[in-house]
């Protein structure tokens, strides 16, 4: 996951060192990859790759160390994982690497085996266009909470016309939601000043914009996520 640049599961930790562990099957020539450790280990501190199994899942990639394929990877770890980092996986797989349709045939090459039925319901709960997992813990959020769920990364008009994307939109309501993960931060003033322009724009045409950050979807913190939810469902209502 980490070589794809796929998200891995919420709050797991980095490996130690920034140090990745990759294990192989007796046999294989260990391959000598820059940032992973290859070696045949059982303890390890790490994330694992693993270049054994179906050889036609795999894929000659990353500095000569094969890597699963991403639908399969996400088939493999989807259903042991909680729901919502299951979910956060597909969306990023669907967003980059798959469409509905491939992951779709991923599944159902599975039925019977074990695993199978999590890995449907979570498929099912598989969106395009969305850019982050913490926009996935938002919008499952939003729907376990009661509430419509949203549209992911819509383009919506301001009072000129102008489009501009946004990352969960409620179209009747008119309400539309934003969160601010770190990138926006690290990238800075043109990132902060063109997330503001966004907003004030489509305010002006009738929006209403809500911004959530970081803490706001905490899991450690379910008053702040209670607080979350509620601020969405009052501008759902006009209240």
């Amino acid at each position: 996951m980490r070589l794809l640049g796929l998200p891995t599961p919420w709050g797991r930790p980095e490996p130690v060192g920034g140090l990745l562990q990759a294990r192989v099957p007796a046999g294989v020539v260990r391959p000598e990859v820059r940032g992973v450790s290859v070696g045949r280990v059982r303890q390890h501190d790490g994330l694992v790759l693993t270049t054994g199994g179906d050889a036609s899942a795999l894929l000659p990639a990353w500095d000569g160390l094969r890597l699963q394929d991403p639908v399969s990877a996400w088939c493999d770890l989807a259903p042991g994982l909680p729901h919502v980092d299951g979910v956060a996986l597909g969306d990023a797989v669907r967003r980059h690497h798959a469409s509905h349709e491939e992951m779709q045939v991923a599944v159902d090459l599975r039925s019977g085996c074990r695993g199978a039925r999590q890995l449907r319901l979570v498929l099912a709960d598989v969106r395009h266009q969305v850019d982050s997992p913490m926009e996935t813990e938002a919008r499952l959020l939003f729907v376990s909470s009661g509430l419509p769920e949203p549209e992911c990364g819509r383009w919506v008009p301001d009072a000129t016309g102008r489009l501009w994307q946004v990352d969960m939109v409620w179209f009747e309501q008119r309400v539309i939601v934003e969160y601010d993960g770190d990138v926006h931060r690290l990238k800075g003033q043109d990132q902060w000043r063109h997330d503001e322009d966004k907003r004030t724009r489509l305010r002006e045409a009738g929006w209403t914009v809500v911004v959530l950050v970081g803490g706001s979807l905490d899991r450690h913190r379910p008053w702040a996520r209670e607080e979350t939810v509620d601020r969405v469902r009052r501008a759902l209502t006009g209240r």
